[in-house]
């Protein structure tokens, strides 16, 4: 059961006990613990997945520990998790505590093909052809394509309504567990998942053939002390870990 042996921890909510051995936090939850909790009594291994996507808690994080191990908890265990990221620059900042250790997936080959609209304000429509057009093909597999956020997915939900049969999900942090479930769910006619990138780590579509990606994503920033959201290019690490999402189960 959910708080047992495992549990998790975000901002306002937790589920977790005495027994439980294997927490899951957001970033902004570990910091404030260092900062509680210095030494991290009680805590043997912090884990931090999907370390590419970085951010400035993350970061902070490392250095953080990084002191940690140094000065008081030699005892304490670091693992930094990435399948994409370069790893020279931790090795130059860890030295030679750092043990780097890399393992080879099976990863099917994928073709990449790079088709830019006429203009940038046109995208949204270009990307709609797009897809459109591969639904068009013999070729059978799921159509997974990423977009920047909620508002451009339910727009081209709406233009793909009537540009082709195949059913066409959503998939973002808004909806439902069973909504979510729905576009995962494995199916035996192909179709459309249009996902921020919440796809992009965090769960894996079987039977995806085709990606196609917006190259953008939404991301937060403060200004005057308000949290906004604006829209920008991925990273290539980003690029190549989506890209990947065609190549888990076949060709693509």
């Amino acid at each position: 059961p959910l708080g047992h042996r495992f549990g998790y921890r975000i901002r306002n909510e937790s589920k977790s006990s005495a027994q439980t051995r294997v927490e899951v936090v957001t970033e902004g939850v570990l910091l404030r613990r260092i900062q509680s909790d210095p030494f991290l009594e009680g805590i043997d291994v912090v884990i931090l997945d999907e370390f590419h996507e970085r951010s400035l808690n993350a970061d902070l994080a490392v250095a953080f520990l990084k002191e940690i191990q140094q000065e008081v908890r030699t005892d304490l265990k670091l693992l930094i998790l990435s399948a994409t990221l370069d790893p020279a620059p931790l090795k130059r900042y860890f030295g030679a505590s750092l043990t780097h250790l890399h393992s080879d997936g099976r990863i099917y080959p994928v073709t990449i093909e790079y088709s830019p609209p006429k203009s940038q304000r046109e995208w949204m429509d270009h990307l709609v052809e797009e897809v459109a057009r591969l639904c068009t093909t013999d070729l059978w597999g799921h159509i997974l394509v990423f977009l920047p956020g909620v508002k451009e997915i339910r727009w081209v939900q709406d233009r793909l309504a009537t540009h082709t049969k195949r059913n066409v999900y959503p998939l973002h942090g808004r909806l439902t567990s069973q909504q979510q479930d729905n576009a995962l769910a494995p199916s035996t006619r192909p179709k459309v998942v249009l996902s921020t990138n919440l796809a992009e780590t965090s769960v894996t579509l079987p039977n995806v053939q085709w990606v196609v990606d917006s190259g953008l994503h939404r991301t937060s920033y403060v200004k005057n002390g308000i949290s906004r959201l604006k829209t920008e290019m991925i990273s290539k690490d980003s690029a190549t870990q989506r890209a990947g999402r065609a190549g888990r189960t076949e060709q693509g």
